[in-house]
């Protein structure tokens, strides 16, 4: 027992750079709630791959969905590390329960950053309390990330918008009551709206059920001439593209990030109970440079989020950092996984051992915000100063 607390204390100890005393409460208050709320869930998520509508609305009525949500707003005004620190705790009991907490964390920055002071008076108490959950409309089939590339259009009809298009991999699409959706409102230019789950003309697929993630609801809808208020148009007419930029740069990569240093965090636990077990492992040189390097890769993508989250709390211009996390969180969890796998072996593919739903989930956080081949587009232009806004530095204004 001793030198498992010392293991997780040397896990840890990169923290305190970036953190205080009430993030280190919050991380004990959201640990105690995934192992009491969470964890007895997971059996039921993963045999089923239902979604579990009352687990996310327990724990968006914490006030962890849309965290930073200011105080006048009913919301408990946390900062960024301290969704980092709800997203990666909750990832390390279940990686679908932290995907749905994010999923609908994301649209909150269109809330708060483009929504008009009715919108946000209406809105955030709703988001914060919980009683509303809400999801980002942005990914289609033909354009995946190519967000100028969409073909849903918004076509003005007096005063509302006639929405028309498809939609895909939308995270809690089957548990939301409203979704944030950008649409092409002109050549090259995009705008965002609210659109009501039950909206005439939105249909909603069935769910999906996939390899990982189980219980966590990410599907594709469909718009048919469905109309929408222009009262329910997120900031102006061609600010689409700027919502979806805030909502992925600001919160989305980091969001998705603080979910694979969770599940990044319990493969390397998983590995270590593993090779402490079997004291032929332990001794052998091959498993001893994995097991080291899959130590290295958790503590460098752990260093890598809560530092981005560090400089967006400060004000800094960080969106290099902020693109950077998702990319090296995303593929340093996946390198690690391979580690964990090749020290399994066969085990490894057994749906009982905690190890093999760690890869699983991991494997479905490559796409989303972005791949790594979008992230290292993004730092390309970074490296070369041709990037034209910094969305991070416009968060905060």
């Amino acid at each position: 027992m001793l030198s498992s607390r010392r293991h997780a204390d040397r896990a840890e100890h990169i923290d305190r750079d970036f953190l205080v005393p009430r993030h280190h409460a919050l991380l004990s208050e959201v640990a105690e709630f995934a192992l009491e709320h969470v964890r007895p869930r997971i059996a039921q998520l993963e045999s089923s791959a239902e979604v579990n509508d009352d687990l996310v609305r327990l724990i968006a009525r914490r006030g962890w969905i849309g965290a930073t949500i200011p105080a006048r707003y009913g919301g408990a005004g946390m900062d960024h590390r301290s969704r980092v620190i709800i997203i990666d705790q909750l990832a390390r009991v279940s990686g679908a329960a932290a995907a749905a907490a994010q999923a609908s964390d994301i649209p909150v920055a269109m809330f708060l950053y483009l929504g008009s002071p009715a919108q946000r008076q209406e809105w955030l108490p709703k988001l914060t309390s919980g009683k509303v959950l809400a999801t980002i409309a942005v990914t289609e089939p033909r354009s995946g990330g190519h967000v100028l590339g969409m073909d849903t259009t918004a076509t003005r009809d007096g005063n509302a918008y006639v929405l028309t298009g498809q939609k895909c991999y939308v995270g809690n699409s089957h548990i939301a009551d409203v979704h944030a959706v950008v649409a092409r409102t002109g050549d090259r230019q995009l705008s965002a709206f609210l659109v009501d789950a039950d909206a005439d003309g939105l249909t909603l697929m069935p769910h999906q059920p996939a390899s990982g993630l189980r219980g966590f609801s990410f599907g594709d809808m469909s718009f048919r001439s469905v109309h929408v208020p222009s009262s329910s148009r997120l900031g102006k007419q061609g600010d689409g593209l700027t919502a979806a930029y805030l909502a992925s740069i600001v919160h989305g990569r980091l969001d998705i990030a603080a979910v694979s240093i969770g599940l990044h965090h319990e493969l390397l636990a998983a590995t270590v109970s593993y090779v402490r077990g079997h004291p032929r492992l332990r001794g052998h040189e091959t498993v001893q440079q994995r097991l080291g390097q899959l130590q290295s890769n958790l503590l460098t993508a752990r260093q890598t989020v809560y530092h981005a989250a560090w400089l967006l709390d400060s004000g800094a211009d960080c969106d290099a950092e902020l693109i950077n996390c998702k990319h090296v969180a995303i593929d340093l969890g996946i390198h690690s996984a391979r580690l964990a796998a090749e020290i399994f072996g066969a085990r490894s593919l057994r749906a009982a051992e905690p190890v093999e739903r760690c890869i699983r989930d991991l494997q479905h956080l490559w796409a989303p915000a972005g791949t790594g081949d979008v992230q290292r587009f993004r730092l390309y232009q970074t490296a070369l100063g041709i990037t034209k806004s910094s969305w991070s530095l416009r968060s905060t204004t």
